[in-house]
């Protein structure tokens, strides 16, 4: 099946096959698979996903393989990512009030709480596999923030509030993010009244805008290694296109008036997307055959809105032998490789300095990201992430408070 790069007619292009999925977990994740996930708490994967885009099954014999996989615990109808080494995928809990980042085992189908005190309107994750770091955007507290991810889930302390903001000037709403670890590029969109894509370095210096021009609603981003090439969804616009890293070279790879592309990713030489308000996934060649046309296939699958979409493949994710992070761990908080194998550098999470390179240490003098609030005898502090916890869950913040005893004596206290 075939369609144009371009605007394409439904009636002429897509082929939609209709399937009830089933929502019992069956096989295992393996390597050249593809994840997809829904509102509906469930986990979608098909591990023929190489066989689909290479056109040896039909879209009917690729959607009878799809399965599914209960997340109790999480509701991640968007932003998910996995560290394919340690098969651990990283998602969201957006339910009852209760918002946190989660960790998902995908060897033993265990969830845990990873990161607790995200606001409602977090947005998508992006896992440096190098240091082994998740980063996400949050528009509700218009930032974009980093953590480190442990080894072993069963190391996981949910409690923990470290964590490193490493945007949070000049940005509105932070919706779409990944990185590169190997080029030491962060890049991510902004959906405000001046919607854009910015990239960085890992710590998000060096900033840079690199499109901001003929965009709506940039939703999506991912990465094709290889090829260089950044590639975003617009929903609003209705098209998935796509630049290199600096924003030059910008085309529309597909286009559709009434399909509103969100979910992207890339595998080999195919780009798998999702349209939400068709309940459709597919894929489209990334290279033209000899008529100068995208070979396109997509199924439907019924009652079922996919959004976010990944490829769980092992090539992507490929990690050097001499990968510093993972053999020196000696960094007390957060370790990154630097650009063109340049060496590793530590870093602390907010309220903390670095000493001697590599340990942490508590800044008590700093209260970033705080509320401050007084009463007769006290000034206190709470991070500002309590906010987006209900008072069972806030109670694990600490609140911080000076205990005011004289006009030159500040005393503090927990």
């Amino acid at each position: 099946m075939r369609t144009r790069e371009g605007n394409m007619s439904a009636s002429d292009c897509i082929v939609i096959f209709m399937l009830v999925v089933s929502c019992q977990g069956q096989g295992a994740i393996l390597n050249n698979s593809v994840l997809w996930v829904a509102r509906d708490g469930h986990l979608y994967f098909s591990t023929r996903l190489q066989e689909w885009t290479e056109a040896k099954i039909t879209p009917l014999e690729f959607g009878q393989s799809i399965h599914s996989v209960d997340i109790e615990g999480a509701n991640p109808s968007h932003g998910i990512a996995v560290d394919i080494p340690t098969r651990h995928l990283v998602t969201i809990n957006s339910e009852k009030d209760f918002y946190a980042i989660a960790l998902f085992d995908l060897e033993v189908y265990r969830i845990t709480y990873f990161h607790v005190g995200i606001s409602k309107d977090i947005g998508h994750l992006a896992i440096d596999w190098l240091g082994r770091n998740v980063y996400w955007t949050d528009a509700g507290f218009g930032w974009i923030a980093m953590k480190h991810l442990p080894e072993n889930i069963n190391q996981i302390n949910s409690a923990d509030q470290n964590f490193r903001v490493v945007v949070d000037e000049f940005i509105e709403k932070p919706t779409g993010i990944v990185v590169h670890p190997e080029r030491y590029f962060l890049f991510w969109t902004d959906t405000g009244h001046t919607p854009k894509i910015e990239r960085s370095n890992l710590i998000g210096q060096e900033r840079k805008t690199i499109i901001w021009q003929s965009i709506i609603t940039p939703t999506t981003l991912c990465i094709d290694q290889s090829a260089e090439r950044l590639y975003w969804s617009d929903p609003e616009r209705r098209t998935i296109e796509y630049s290199d890293f600096d924003g030059n070279g910008r085309r529309i790879l597909v286009s559709h008036p009434e399909l509103n592309y969100y979910g992207i990713a890339v595998f080999r030489d195919s780009l798998i997307y999702t349209v939400p308000n068709f309940n459709r996934t597919g894929y489209v060649s990334l290279k033209e055959n000899n008529e100068g046309e995208h070979i396109q296939a997509s199924i439907e699958i019924e009652k079922t809105k996919l959004f976010d979409v990944m490829a769980y493949a092992s090539e992507i994710q490929e990690e050097p032998t001499d990968a510093l992070c993972k053999k020196v761990n000696e960094c007390d908080q957060i370790c990154l490789h630097m650009e063109m194998d340049a060496g590793f550098t530590c870093l602390c999470s907010d309220g903390y300095d670095l000493i001697s390179g590599r340990n942490c240490t508590v800044d008590e003098k700093v209260l970033e990201r705080h509320i401050l609030f007084t009463n007769d005898k006290s000034i206190c502090a709470v991070p500002v992430s309590v906010l987006s916890l209900g008072s069972s869950v806030a109670a694990i913040f600490s609140i911080h408070c000076d205990l005011v005893q004289s006009d030159s004596y500040v005393t503090r206290c927990t």
